[in-house]
């Protein structure tokens, strides 16, 4: 029996090495696509909104894989899982301070990998359905915090495509995705041109409606970068953000003028659309802000409150997985409890016999 426990923990240990290395591995070639990534970035002119996704698109499939599981809590899930399945186990197995038995300590360390998956079938399964309700919520404007009705999610469309179109191409899918979002950005920047009729172009860009966090994080980065790490006490951070806000419109209005000269008869004409796009776009980005933090703090409820189900799950499965698949170890397990429970039996047993005397 020894053996094959033997057998058991070094079959167990040597596929958790391989599962250990060949994530390893692929962390290696992750490093080098993102430090590749990074030195041709300005080269490449990859699109994308932001570096971020600039930086994922250069890197491929790997890219896609982080883009993909960056959005709410599907990253911290995984991650959590890693150390559950591969982490854990390895600790619990081979940890020389515990008094544990091999047999007990081997049963603790091939709970982790399971738990793992039934944590990430069950939370990733709830965080999606919670994703999918907020985002058809802002794309049809039922929050108004998070209204973005001017340039709906791409899973809502999605969706509604594919239950229009249902043998749609993915080529033709994410062309009718992008189309749609063109159409309501346009349909927005005319509704918000008749709202702002009687508001002067430069009033209409102001601290309060026109920056957004992702303005503030890039101002802190940079401000950063130039003064050794710290932000100085002086800054004025909103005042320069919206004064480099209004540069980028002024550039954007010259623009405008340059390449359509027949639809902007002067330069004051261009601006005030260019302000107009730019208030459009800082709507949708604040929007934005505030359905990344709801699916991010109640995707934290809603996972804190499938604990107890998963750990539900795990109390009833486990044993029969493990006597199922794990037929040897089960067994030993048993022994094991029966050993204690024997050690702990006789004790009792002889002071009753000495009271007796």
């Amino acid at each position: 029996m020894e053996e094959g426990l033997v057998m058991n923990v070094r079959k167990i240990t040597a596929n958790i090495g391989k599962g250990v290395q060949a994530v390893a591995e692929q962390a290696k070639a992750g490093a080098k696509s993102v430090k590749m990534a990074s030195a041709n970035i300005e080269l490449s002119k990859p699109k994308g909104d932001s570096y971020d996704e600039a930086l994922n698109q250069t890197m491929g499939k790997f890219g896609k894989l982080l883009s993909n599981l960056k959005d709410g809590e599907y990253m911290n899930i995984l991650v959590t899982a890693f150390g559950t399945a591969v982490v854990a186990p390895i600790f619990i197995a081979f940890n020389p301070l515990s008094k544990k038995d091999k047999e007990t300590k081997m049963y603790s360390a091939l709970r982790q990998p399971i738990s793992a998956v039934i944590a990430v079938a069950a939370q990733m399964s709830v965080v999606k359905a919670l994703n999918d309700a907020l985002d058809k919520y802002a794309s049809t404007g039922g929050v108004e915090g998070m209204d973005l009705r001017a340039k709906q999610k791409d899973s809502y469309l999605k969706k509604i495509i594919k239950m229009e179109k249902p043998n749609i191409s993915k080529e033709d899918l994410l062309k009718e995705i992008k189309a749609r979002q063109d159409a309501t950005f346009r349909q927005a920047i005319e509704e918000e041109t008749k709202n702002l009729q009687n508001v002067a172009t430069e009033d209409i860009l102001t601290k309060e409606n026109a920056i957004c966090v992702k303005d503030y994080t890039n101002k802190i980065k940079e401000l950063k970068s130039a003064n050794n790490g710290k932000v100085p006490k002086d800054a004025k951070i909103e005042d320069e953000i919206l004064a480099s806000i209004k540069e980028t419109v002024k550039k954007n209005a010259e623009k405008l003028l340059e390449e359509k000269p027949d639809k902007y008869a002067n330069i004051e004409e261009a601006t005030r659309a260019a302000t107009i796009e730019k208030f459009v776009n800082a709507k949708i980005a604040k929007a934005g802000d505030m359905l990344s933090s709801n699916k991010k703090y109640l995707g934290i409820v809603l996972s804190l409150l499938t604990l107890p189900v998963t750990c539900g799950i795990l109390n009833w499965a486990y044993p029969r997985i493990v006597e199922k698949f794990f037929p040897s170890l089960a067994n030993s397990k048993k022994e094991s409890e029966a050993k204690k429970a024997e050690a702990q039996v006789q004790p009792s047993a002889q002071k009753i016999e000495k009271e007796g005397k």
